[in-house]
């Protein structure tokens, strides 16, 4: 980890315990620059640049032209979560608040937890309703996923992401998931707005960082996300029996001890595991996400094609989350398998292309596979 990162990782720490950081002195040979450009790699700018720039620090306007672009989402965003939770309040729609939508309540300021886009759970059973609620506000339906739909609007530039199920099916597989949902709570004064419970939250962002850092796909934000669980009464150790339950404990020990000697600066020798770990989530990458995603299959698995055996044709109960009409028509089980099986060699045909060349397919076999247009 580089010096100007350790000195981040500082911010970070002090902002997140709504401390200041007049104290913190960077020695000569590091700028505010350089822990600008170390945030803006880990998409943590919005919670550093206030703190480095009160006080006249000198930064360069590259950093003041970003964050201006970050604080203009941002806004878009709350305005358009406002405006989604109002209209579902008054249609009787309930919803709940995942990620970021929620969590940058925790954060002293809600502008300094940035966002891609909005993550919301419904009821499948709202379908219709969400669809013309949506549309009533001017978004697209850009593509549905496996456990979620894109929506689009062009005009305020605001994504948000419509989750049928709050995680993708192979991993919904864990009753964790389902029981997270009803525990759910209700967000302010709202009847049809919720969030999870603090405790399955933190659960649930957990087993996010750790699916998207196999994935090789993470931020910096999800660990300060977790701190702030943690800060807010979510104790590793009094949920040691669920987080062994799924597999995880041992992972939340890990990110405990790095959110410590990062955030702050505690003498801890942290194992060849937790390294990778935290820099995988501090660094920018010069492989793209297809490489990390690559290099980890093969790490965890030794060979891709469990993986692909388990994409290809994934349990039963994962099929009914994937297709929710097919519940009505379990029938035709055999053909969604065929169609989900063209589905995920087609749409995600990088990653599904690549595995195969690992695994010594070739010629005629992957020529049967369309391209993209």
């Amino acid at each position: 980890m580089r010096e100007e990162q350790r000195y981040l990782g500082l911010y970070l720490g002090r902002i997140l315990d709504g401390k200041t950081t007049d104290d913190i002195v960077l020695p000569e040979h590091i700028s505010n620059n350089d822990v600008l450009r170390a945030a803006a790699d880990c998409s943590t700018l919005s919670v550093v640049y206030p703190s480095i720039c009160e006080n006249g620090r000198e930064t360069d306007d590259y950093y003041f032209r970003l964050q201006a672009k970050l604080l203009s989402r941002s806004l878009r965003q709350i305005a358009a979560q406002q405006d989604i939770m109002d209209e579902a309040e008054s249609r009787g729609i309930d919803l709940i608040l995942l990620k970021g939508s929620w969590t940058r309540d925790m954060y002293k300021d809600p502008l300094l937890r940035s966002m891609g886009d909005l993550d919301i759970y419904y009821d499948f059973d709202d379908e219709k309703k969400i669809k013309d609620m949506l549309l009533s506000f001017g978004y697209e339906k850009e593509g549905r996923h496996s456990h979620h739909t894109v929506w689009n609007n062009y005009e305020t530039a605001v994504s948000v992401e419509m989750h049928h199920t709050i995680e993708q099916p192979e991993f919904f597989e864990n009753p964790f998931y389902e029981k997270a949902v009803k525990n759910r709570e209700k967000y302010r004064d709202y009847e049809h707005i919720f969030h999870l419970s603090l405790c399955d939250g933190y659960v649930y962002q957990l087993l996010h960082l750790y699916h998207h850092t196999k994935c090789g796909s993470v931020s910096m934000r999800q660990l300060c996300d977790l701190y702030l669980y943690e800060k807010n009464g979510a104790d590793t150790e009094s949920l040691k029996g669920a987080l062994e339950n799924l597999d995880v404990y041992e992972f939340a020990l890990s990110v405990h001890r790095i959110i410590r000697y990062l955030f702050f600066g505690e003498k801890i020798d942290l194992s060849s595991d937790e390294i990778s770990y935290l820099e995988m989530w501090i660094n920018k990458s010069d492989k793209s996400k297809l490489e990390r995603f690559m290099d980890n299959i093969m790490k965890e698995e030794g060979t891709a094609n469990k993986y692909l055996v388990h994409r290809l044709f994934p349990k039963r109960k994962s099929m009914y989350v994937y297709y929710v009409n097919l519940n009505n028509h379990r029938y035709l089980l055999p053909f969604y398998y065929v169609y989900h099986a063209f589905n995920v060699v087609y749409k995600r045909q990088g990653k599904s292309v690549e595995l195969l060349k690992k695994e010594g397919y070739s010629g005629i076999f992957l020529k049967l596979i369309p391209k993209k247009r």
